[in-house]
């Protein structure tokens, strides 16, 4: 912080000079005037926070100084310094903004507490006054965000009519008392390719187009619709030419940030009232812009299109056969099968009445039939490829990087799709193969503990059901069955042991209970496991 000492008395300035330096008040630079002339040429170039003045000086009065500094410095803090206990002095130092009034003789504690006073009333003062530098700009923030959230509750028609009289008083809306134009531009295709649109270049567009607006000299406004984030929306004058605008605008996106987007200008002459018309006009003719001109990269405004909406088109329709020829594509895996089948889906939409709306409609068929196809194959599959199977991914819409339609495009994002989930298939059918190998390697190994078709299915991930039945197509026989057979292989090897008892030998091999493993026992050899032994031991005599 800077403090300036104004004395005609150089050892009083001195003097004021060491007490300071050495008080450690906050001061970072001191500076010295003998009069009132030399005072303002410092205060000029170093703009001192406090002032310490004599108020008896060559030229003017310490009283004087502070009267002039109060319109071009209103924040500097001032001390007077008299050798005078005049009351006129007092009183008039404190009219004019003296933060305090010190009598000579001076001492150390007298002119530290009244620095540590001008300083810190500066440092508090000064934080108000950011606090309310930072409150009206956020201020400020706010109304141009209340001003576009009510632009855009306009469109729909849905602001009151006090918050309409006062948007209608902004500067920036009398070019449109006499009507206006609505510019509506669309980022809906930017979504359907990335699932969002990005940020810097909705920031982007709206950026050209100010710039645009501003390089013409158009009295225009430019917004994103705050309740449809895929809409930019641009208000012109009603009688301004906007031909050369919309060129402009057109070639600067390309240029900028690589695509061309769709839009439509709209006349309102009733504005405000008729803002809600013009935009819904210029909605659905976005919606309705026909295929061939999203395929040539054409802007349109209103007037321009050879396509009305009076063009009658046969609903779009999807034949049912679509479903079963894509659910033996996924599972056959044929690159044929697959490409035919997506050339079929992009076939609908070659006629050329086919609009953009028909694209979202035809897209949101094939997801449809889809999952209903996933369903479907996932109801025969394990639990463990439902786990793990890739979740599908809504199709984008088939745009090139500056914003055309290309039904190539779309036949080969259908042909990737449908090859992906194939490839899932075919992946999947050789992890089921594998999981059944490892399922009879862990009974042949784990045959002596409890084993059963609920510990199997959780421990490989699978369902029971899928586990009964895989393991009998892949073996010939049920699970338990196969898992009693090698028990009771094992139990024979071990009852060719003389000394081994008939429950060790059923304990060895997994059954707790030896009553139970001579019926089982029984049931596989058709005699008990001590005839078994018997038998070992002394043949039967066959003739």
């Amino acid at each position: 912080m800077k403090l300036l000492i104004i004395d005609d008395e150089a050892h009083v300035r001195k003097a004021l000079h060491l007490i300071i330096e050495k008080a450690d008040l906050g001061i970072t630079q001191l500076y010295e005037a003998a009069d009132a002339g030399r005072a303002l040429e410092l205060i000029e170039r170093e703009d001192p926070q406090i002032i310490i003045s004599d108020v008896v000086m060559p030229e003017m009065t310490g009283i004087q100084l502070i009267e002039q500094l109060k319109a071009s410095h209103p924040y500097t803090k001032t001390i007077i310094v008299s050798g005078h206990n005049d009351f006129h002095y007092v009183r008039s130092a404190l009219r004019a903004g003296s933060i305090d009034y010190l009598l000579k003789p001076l001492g150390r504690e007298q002119i530290a507490a009244a620095v540590t006073k001008a300083v810190r009333t500066w440092n508090e003062e000064a934080k108000m006054r950011e606090q309310v530098i930072a409150n009206t700009r956020e201020v400020d923030q706010l109304s141009a965000v209340y001003q576009r959230v009510l632009l855009s509750r306009m469109l729909y028609g849905s602001v009151r009519q006090e918050e309409l009289e006062k948007l209608m008083r902004g500067a920036e809306m009398v070019s449109f008392k006499n009507g206006c134009q609505l510019l509506l531009l669309s980022f809906s295709h930017l979504q359907h390719q990335t699932g969002q649109i990005p940020l810097l270049t909705q920031t982007s567009v709206e950026e050209v187009i100010r710039e645009l607006l501003k390089s013409q000299e158009v009295q225009g406004i430019t917004y994103a619709n705050q309740k449809a984030f895929t809409e930019c929306v641009i208000l012109l004058p009603f009688h301004f030419n906007a031909a050369h605008l919309c060129e402009s605008i057109r070639e600067q996106l390309i240029q900028e940030i690589g695509c061309c987007l769709p839009f439509a200008l709209f006349p309102c002459p009733d504005f405000p009232t008729g803002l809600p018309s013009a935009y819904e006009q210029a909605v659905q003719f976005l919606h309705m812009t026909p295929l061939t001109a999203l395929t040539e990269g054409i802007a349109f405004k209103a007037g321009q299109a050879r396509w009305t909406k009076s063009t009658k088109r046969a609903e779009l329709k999807i034949p049912a056969s679509f479903r079963q020829e894509m659910f033996s594509a996924i599972l056959s895996g044929s690159t044929h099968m697959i490409q035919e089948h997506a050339c079929k889906w992009t076939a609908l939409l070659s006629e050329e009445a086919c609009v953009l709306s028909d694209i979202t409609l035809l897209l949101r068929r094939y997801e449809a039939i889809k999952l209903s196809v996933l369903n479907d194959i996932r109801s025969d599959f394990s639990r463990n490829l439902q786990n793990h199977w890739k979740s599908t991914d809504k199709i984008t819409l088939p745009f090139n990087s500056y914003g055309w339609f290309k039904p190539e495009l779309l036949s080969q994002l259908l042909e990737d799709d449908l090859t992906d989930l194939a490839n899932q298939f075919q992946l999947n059918q050789r992890k089921e193969a594998s999981v059944i190998q490892e399922i009879i390697l862990y009974i042949r190994e784990h045959y002596k503990e409890e084993i059963n078709q609920s510990l199997l299915a959780d421990r490989f991930f699978i369902s029971k059901d899928y586990l009964s039945h895989k393991f009998k197509e892949e073996t010939g026989m049920g699970m338990i069955h196969y898992l009693n057979l090698l028990r009771i292989e094992k139990a024979k090897q071990l009852l060719m042991l003389p000394n081994a008892k008939i429950n060790e030998v059923a304990a060895a091999i997994g059954y707790n209970d030896e009553k139970y493993f001579c019926k089982v026992f029984k049931k596989y050899e058709l005699i008990s496991p001590s005839q078994y032994r018997e038998n070992l031991r002394s043949p039967p005599f066959r003739l």
